[in-house]
């Protein structure tokens, strides 16, 4: 599949993407808010600037993949393969279940990371005090 989206902007709220192939797709800005993206394979793609908040990525390929400027608020990123990927400036700071182990090999100049939660943060979650680290 050849997407090679000129529009400033590329809507796909609410897709079911499950098991999807798309490698080096060019799909940048486009907005993935709440899509069910389960298994999709996103290897080389270039998908800069897009929103992923609130999608399901579990067990998304996303090696090598141009991820610039991306935004993963709320999203599941479990099992996520993303060795060699382009993260700069991506925000992952609400993002759930974020995995570090291919990192040594990503270029994450100015990502923004999920906080460690501190004792503050563990109690105030409890009862649900809490948005967002900071």
């Amino acid at each position: 599949m050849e997407c090679n989206c000129r529009e400033k902007s590329l809507e796909l709220v609410g897709t079911n993407l499950v098991n999807a192939r798309l490698p080096r797709v060019k799909m940048k800005n486009t907005n993935f808010h709440g899509d069910n993206l389960r298994n999709i394979d996103f290897s080389g793609a270039d998908l800069t600037g897009s929103d992923f908040s609130g999608a399901d990525l579990n067990g998304a390929i996303l090696k090598g993949a141009k991820l610039y400027d991306c935004k993963f608020h709320g999203s599941d990123l479990s099992n996520v393969e993303y060795a060699g990927a382009n993260l700069q400036l991506a925000d992952l700071s609400k993002s759930k279940h974020f995995n570090t182990e291919d990192l040594d090999s990503c270029d994450i100049e100015g990502i923004k990371l999920p906080c460690k939660p501190c004792a503050s943060h563990i109690k105030a979650a409890e009862h649900d005090e809490i948005e967002e680290c900071g």
